[in-house]
């Protein structure tokens, strides 16, 4: 997982009648906190299904812009 991208994928294999990962849990990935935002897509094989989310980096907190997207009106 590159540590700069705020957004990632995260691939999850899971076997079937176990509860996958929801959208706005938050799970741990390589000792990295990710907030589950989006399920991208999914496959089931067998007794296998396979999810892959769209998460957000948590310990990223400067993607926050300070400027104005706008000028406003005088």
């Amino acid at each position: 997982m590159a540590a700069d991208r705020l957004i990632v994928t995260v691939k999850s294999e899971f076997r079937l009648f176990r509860q996958p990962h929801k959208v706005g849990d938050v799970i741990r990935v390589r000792e990295t906190d990710l907030l589950v935002i989006g399920i991208e897509r999914f496959n089931l094989w067998g007794a296998t299904l396979t999810i892959w989310y769209t998460c957000q980096d948590l310990s990223q907190a400067d993607f926050i812009s300070k400027k104005n997207a706008y000028k406003q009106p005088r």
